[in-house]
């Protein structure tokens, strides 16, 4: 008897865990208040979030299957999959609310969705394209204790289009330097050189940009970018507060 109770007992325990609401999860963690999504559906092992707000800009559906030993363990551990218009992805995150760590990630998106300013140069509906190996960020602080991943875009091909030269390609790398989130960029052709780097913090980020070509019109459109001439390279720099808002 004791045998068959236990038996039943681990039976409805297995049928409870297998069909946990993720949005009982997402009530654990902080709810839609705290998190800002619009609704969750499912299950914990096979979900969906419609509406989370990353950046202050919402995200059509993203879907989530969570690994059991993680909410054992006090963790979110996930695979995630974005699907929108502007975003759309996948990769592997595990975060106890103060640490964020992500795994093979792999995306692309918007540049409109990144806290970058274009200044005229970057297009803002480009497409940028992320691989990320590594990230291991302390969210108190904004933290940076590993990175690891490639960012490349054509968001340049709209001012070579414009002034009919050749735009190079913006390859870069997202690594840590100093505890800070260091994302560094370049690319280059016969008609124009750019790099620059950005680094992120805690309230914002800082951003520097060099600049070379050889056509007239084209360093004309640096000068209206904000950039400004020393020598032969036109360089920029600036900082950018988060919105408290987002």
């Amino acid at each position: 008897m004791v045998l068959r109770l236990g038996l039943f007992a681990a039976c409805l325990l297995i049928w409870l865990v297998a069909l946990l609401p993720l949005k009982a999860v997402a009530i654990a963690a902080g709810g839609a208040e705290q998190l800002g999504y619009r609704d969750v559906f499912g299950s914990a092992w096979n979900g969906r979030v419609y509406g989370l707000r990353i950046e202050g800009e919402p995200v059509r559906e993203i879907g989530v299957r969570l690994s059991p030993l993680g909410l054992v363990t006090g963790h979110i551990d996930a695979r995630l999959s974005a699907d929108d218009p502007s975003l759309r992805g996948e990769g592997r995150i595990r975060w106890n609310g103060r640490r964020l760590r992500a795994h093979e990630v792999s995306g692309a998106l918007a540049l409109s969705r990144l806290p970058v300013e274009s200044n005229g140069l970057l297009d803002p509906d480009a497409t940028v394209f992320v691989r990320l190996s590594e990230l291991d960020l302390d969210l108190d602080g904004m933290e940076c204790r590993a990175a690891a991943g490639q960012v490349s875009t054509a968001a340049l091909t709209g001012l070579g289009r414009s002034y009919g030269v050749e735009a190079p390609r913006l390859e870069g790398e997202l690594t840590c330097r100093d505890g800070a989130l260091v994302l560094t960029a370049a690319g280059e052709t016969g008609d124009m050189r750019i790099e620059g780097e950005i680094v992120f913090g805690a309230t914002g980020h800082d951003w520097t940009v060099f600049a070379t070509s050889p056509h007239a019109a084209v360093r004309e459109a640096f000068g209206l970018a904000g950039l400004a001439r020393e020598g032969d390279v036109w360089h920029g720099s600036g900082h950018e507060s988060l919105d408290a808002s987002r």
